[in-house]
């Protein structure tokens, strides 16, 4: 898939997702730089972000890392073969507060005919240092053919 339609295409997608639930969040997701190997979006932590303790939430972390993975493998892929999460894990070593920006970092390890290997790294951008706040790894179930509707 062409890097610039890439970008396009899932720019316009996050602006016109519903304007409530868990998609939302995406909206503020910016991409800096996409190419096959790999795909870097900028995300402004907010209030509603936050856990009890006024910390990014390692709930809501967890979904930007399964969406924008998962989107960085459709790059990745030489055809648009829906996909699910078949595994993701992740490990926490810091956070961010309100108003702070992270970066997600999401490569493709491997593709394979059926199942495709993604990694990422999370850093919180402090001044001129990068801490890395989090680590993570997924595995995207590929289908090869797309069911017909029995509808």
């Amino acid at each position: 898939m062409d890097v610039q339609k890439f970008r396009e295409n899932l720019q316009k997608g996050f602006s016109s997702l519903p304007k409530e639930g868990i998609y939302t969040i995406l909206k503020r997701c910016k991409i800096i730089e996409a190419n096959p190997e790999k795909v870097l979006y900028e995300f402004s932590v907010e209030e509603e972000d936050l856990d009890a303790e006024k910390n990014l939430h390692n709930g809501c972390l967890a979904t930007l890392l399964d969406i924008l993975m998962a989107s960085a493998a459709y790059l990745a892929l030489t055809s648009q073969q829906p996909g699910v999460t078949a595994d993701l894990y992740i490990t926490y070593f810091g956070t961010a507060k309100m108003g702070e920006k992270i970066l997600i970092e999401c490569k493709t390890i491997k593709k394979g005919s059926r199942l495709t290997f993604l990694k990422a790294k999370v850093y919180k951008k402090d001044g001129s240092k990068m801490e890395v706040i989090a680590r993570g790894t997924q595995t995207m179930a590929v289908s090869k053919n797309t069911p017909k509707s029995k509808l």
